[in-house]
């Protein structure tokens, strides 16, 4: 008989502390990412918390603080020729387990791209979900009409195919992060196969689709307080200064009627107080945490 599980909660914060595992953060800098960080695994019971934009420096902070004895951090931290990953991992243990992240790069004419980190997690109840992590390319370096940024909506659809191909039943995929593309751009929309149509996504007979409930996160959630309408804010956008970029998107299984299934209701934007105003300022920080819950169903 499987044990009871209470809901699950997966994150996703880009922090801004290290790009590219360089870090450019003050102390002070350093101390609002760990109370925020504190926020997320306390106050929003975050289980597992993924994070971009960190150094070897910064895990190795996060390893000794004080209050995370019940958590496990995983270093993301890797490096391959030019292609730089800056991620880590904290979750409890006492919930779940997880396998070492594999780095999933790609070549095309001498040049490598990150697609994502795979991550294999199993519940207390035996169960397996499978996460990919990606932090995509500013389009600073690889912008939007690069033919590179469609390849890394393919091969990170590549990548959940794999999972698929070799699963028994449909597996339940979480793909999370910031892929500096909005849910409606086509690496994300077409070449991920990533849908807002719920209905359609559970109705499809093959079951190929994802579904990104990121499509509702693209404008002010709150007409009355016009505060935030997207993750990422760029102070210097010329038609708006704000983007759906981080995202937390999933397979179909997760849309069951049986087992396990996502909480549209507990998945979004995480507004912080006091954080969106330093977001909104002059500070190096520019992204909203994103958070999605599941929960086991009879």
């Amino acid at each position: 008989m499987n044990r009871v599980v209470e809901p699950l909660a997966f994150a996703w914060w880009n922090t801004s502390l290290s790009p590219l595992a360089k870090s450019r953060a003050s102390d002070e800098d350093k101390q609002i990412v760990i109370e925020m960080i504190y926020c997320l695994l306390f106050d929003c019971a975050v289980d597992f918390l993924a994070l971009g934009e960190i150094s070897k420096d910064d895990v190795t902070l996060l390893r000794s603080l004080d209050g995370l004895e019940g958590y496990r951090i995983e270093s993301g931290v890797s490096q391959s020729g030019k292609v730089i990953s800056d991620t880590c991992f904290i979750y409890r243990p006492d919930r779940l387990q997880i396998s070492t992240p594999i780095d999933i790069d790609y070549a095309r004419g001498g040049k490598r791209m990150k697609i994502a980190q795979k991550i294999g997690v199993q519940l207390i109840d035996g169960t397996w979900f499978y996460l990919l992590v990606s932090h995509w390319q500013s389009r600073r370096y690889c912008p939007e009409s690069d033919a590179d940024r469609h390849l890394l909506g393919i091969r990170l659809r590549d990548a959940v195919d794999d999972i698929i191909d070799n699963s028994e039943s449909a597996p339940y995929i979480i793909l999370l992060g910031d892929y500096n593309d909005e849910p409606f751009d086509v690496p994300l929309s077409r070449q991920l196969m990533a849908a807002r149509d719920k209905a359609w996504v559970i109705k499809q007979r093959k079951k190929q689709l994802l579904y990104n409930p990121f499509w509702r996160h693209l404008s002010y959630p709150n007409l009355q307080a016009l505060d935030y309408a997207g993750t990422y804010y760029y102070k210097k956008g010329s038609t708006t200064k704000w983007h759906t970029f981080d995202q937390i998107m999933v397979s179909s299984a997760f849309l069951g009627e049986i087992g396990w299934a996502l909480n549209e209701a507990s998945t979004g934007i995480i507004d912080i107080p006091g954080y969106l105003q330093m977001v909104k300022n002059k500070s190096i920080f520019d992204h909203l945490p994103v958070i999605a819950t599941f929960a086991r169903k009879p």
